[in-house]
């Protein structure tokens, strides 16, 4: 999992970082490892906040 954050960091994949980031934070919550999950899930909103993203499609 970590290669693939890595190599997603390495490219400027934000998607892919995020999707990475995020499944390691669930894998990290799922076997007991609270604090270094919250860590890496944090660090996937983070990234996602950086991103500017238009939700303007999103305002009903």
């Amino acid at each position: 999992m970590k290669q693939a954050i890595e190599a997603a960091k390495i490219a400027s994949d934000n998607a892919v970082f995020i999707q990475a980031v995020v499944c390691y934070g669930d894998l990290l919550s799922e076997t007991g490892r609270l604090e270094p999950a919250a860590e890496w899930l944090n660090l996937a909103l983070e990234e996602a906040a950086s991103m500017n993203l238009d939700t303007d499609v999103m305002d009903f």
